[in-house]
Formats: C-alpha cells, structure tokens, sequence
C-alpha cells in the first residue's frame, strides 16, 4: 500500500497538530562512511542530514524505508534488508513541529555520490543538530 500524501498546507497543519514520524535511513559504505545528504531547502538549507523522510499515512515504515531509497539514494527494489537501530524523540529541535525519529540501516546498496550526496568517515561540520546529537549517541564521530 502506498502512503497518503498531504497538500503543504495539510502537511504543516499535521506538525502543528501532532508528533511526526520520521523514518531515518543509515547507509554505510566498505570504509565505514556513512551517507550524508545535503538539505536543499529550508529549514536547515545547506546542511547534512541522513536520508529520511516523514512516515505517510498507511504506508508502512518497510515502504517509507524503501521509497527513501528510490528517492534519495537512487536504490529501489525489495531486496534491501534493513534493521532497526534506535527511536529518537525531538519535541523542539525542527522549527517545523515536535519529530520522532525512527532509525534504521540498511545494508549492502551501492549508492552513486554528487554534491547533493557523500559518504563522511566522521561527522561533517554541518550536520543538523537533533541528527549529530542521535547519531553520536549510535557511535558515529
């Protein structure tokens, strides 16, 4: 089943509203990099993030994890086994509304790196703070 897409306006109505489930994807590569995007929007234009993308409703976190990977990663398909890592909460750190964070890696994707798209063996120095805070407390530097 695919999920429900929301208007903007719907959308930004939710965040006011209700917690949100954001469904973040870890890749790593052979050299233990981790797969860092850069946000080409607002809110934090410009700074790395992990892949993700908020769960749509009816879709499961299965489908969110894999069309994150079609969009994001340019790896799609059902062959992609992933494990969960870890639940993080951020009532207050995203402008737009209160962010649960469920993580996830995934293992075994090839993914073609750009200017949008880099894999880090540490951390980059603008990394959103909610993600660098979760992602040091999984051991990543």
């Amino acid at each position: 089943m695919t999920g429900l897409r929301l208007s903007l306006d719907e959308f930004l109505l939710s965040l006011k509203l209700a917690p949100r489930m954001v469904v973040e994807v870890v890749v790593e590569n052979k050299e233990d990099g981790l797969l860092m995007l850069r946000r080409q929007g607002d809110p934090f234009k410009g700074s790395w993030h992990l892949p993700g993308s908020f769960l749509m409703k009816g879709e499961s976190i299965s489908e969110c994890v894999r069309r994150v990977l079609e969009d994001e990663c340019g790896q799609g398909g059902d062959s992609n086994v992933w494990q969960f890592v870890g639940l993080f909460e951020n009532p207050d750190g995203d402008p737009r509304g209160h962010l649960i964070h469920y993580v996830v890696k995934v293992e075994d994707i090839k993914v073609e790196t750009d200017s949008r798209k880099h894999f880090f063996t540490t951390l980059p120095e603008k990394v959103i703070g909610y993600q660098k805070q979760f992602l040091s407390e999984l051991g990543y530097k």
